[in-house]
């Protein structure tokens, strides 16, 4: 056969980065843009809240080296947002905004994570309307420009879901612990997490093991600092979190009614 003859071959190209990018994708960017306008002028102009200040002194006392293991105040949060702000302290100063930044980072990173969890679980019409009731929700609007733990540690327990969704048992583990390590609640994220991770098809005893091993470390990160600072004279974040809340028990059974009518009142 003449070499003339011979039909080319077409070598596959690699699809190029820019044609993932479909509609979509362009409509949950232009929901996650309306989300950082109107969060970013409640952070800068309402006034601190005196929970929010304490939180900023514990970023000073970490960053100004005055007291770094937090052991001269009684911390009853776990460490990763007072050295974070730290952090952002250090780099930007001590003002409002940096000291509102992982709130405000955290509240629009919830539109994105929420429309990919629901296109994951539900499709993409689904996405588009969780995603939107988010990005304008007036609750989630005002708290993400707070300098709370809440908003960083549902971001967090919400990415950790969506790796459990995506089955990345690993991965999950790490929101999961990084969850926690935000604020003390991010705990019950795990019932979420697991019953996601139940649904895939992967084995049972090496998904939760990586989800054991990952979250394990992640805590044991916390609980190691609190020990370290239990040995220098200061009370347990942990403890000091619970006689904050007056005090946690488990109900009896007949004080669920009352209760539940009480909460019934406030709607």
């Amino acid at each position: 056969m003449d070499v003339a003859q011979v039909p080319p071959v077409e070598v596959a190209r690699p699809a190029s980065r820019r044609s993932r990018w479909g509609w979509e994708q362009w409509i949950l960017l232009a929901l996650v843009l309306a989300a950082w306008g109107l969060r970013l002028p409640a952070a800068l102009s309402n006034p601190l809240h005196p929970d929010e200040a304490l939180y900023g002194y514990w970023g000073l006392l970490i960053g100004r080296g005055r007291d770094p293991w937090l052991v001269s105040v009684p911390a009853y949060k776990p460490p990763l947002l007072p050295y974070l702000t730290a952090g952002i302290q250090a780099l930007m100063g001590a003002s409002e905004l940096a000291l509102r930044l992982p709130g405000l980072v955290a509240g629009i990173s919830l539109v994105a994570l929420t429309g990919a969890l629901a296109r994951v679980l539900y499709g993409t019409q689904t996405m588009f309307l969780s995603a939107a009731l988010v990005a304008l929700s007036p609750f989630a609007v005002l708290f993400s420009g707070t300098a709370f733990p809440d908003l960083p540690m549902v971001a967090l327990g919400l990415a950790g879901a969506l790796a459990a969704a995506l089955d990345r048992p690993g991965w999950a583990g790490v929101w999961l612990g990084l969850s926690f390590a935000a604020k003390q609640t991010g705990v019950m994220w795990l019932p979420v997490v697991v019953w996601l991770l139940l649904q895939q098809d992967s084995p049972r005893g090496r998904t939760f093991g990586r989800i054991a091993l990952t979250g394990a470390l992640a805590a044991g990160v916390v609980f190691a600092w609190d020990a370290a600072r239990t040995v220098q004279g200061a009370g347990s974040f942990w403890q000091a979190g619970v006689t904050g809340y007056g005090g946690l028990r488990l109900i009896w059974p007949q004080e669920l009614w009352p209760r539940l009518r009480d909460w019934a009142s406030l709607a």
